[in-house]
């Protein structure tokens, strides 16, 4: 561990910290606002990450950098990292946004025979 004098309370690290601190562990009515923000925005990509698997690599893209941009955000809020990732929660997000950032090995041809043949 590192000593920290009280200078290293107003580095860009330390507001940041602090920040998504208050974000995730707030009992203020606007941690709570971001948090069910934070759940829509959840369920409402899954949903839409089901229902367009098979189009644009952009999307895919897109959102798994967003889940990125969450999940630093959320470690960076936290005070112990390795409990984080001690939650299940947490390695669901893993997996989440590695698999919207992998390069896909399967088109969507491979699950329709019907598309091998006509190319629909």
């Amino acid at each position: 561990m590192f000593v920290t004098g009280a200078g290293d309370d107003r580095s860009p690290l330390a507001r940041f910290r602090r920040f998504a601190r208050r974000l995730y562990g707030g009992r203020n009515p606007h941690s709570r606002m971001f948090l069910y923000a934070l759940l829509i925005f959840d369920s409402a990509s899954l949903l839409f990450i089901i229902a367009t698997s098979f189009l644009s690599r952009a999307l895919d893209l897109a959102f798994g950098l967003s889940f990125l941009a969450e999940l630093v955000l959320r470690l960076a809020g936290v005070r112990s990292v390795v409990r984080e990732f001690l939650r299940i929660t947490t390695w669901t997000d893993i997996v989440a946004i590695t698999s919207c950032l992998r390069q896909p090995r399967v088109k969507p041809e491979d699950f329709c025979a019907c598309c091998a043949r006509c190319g629909c």
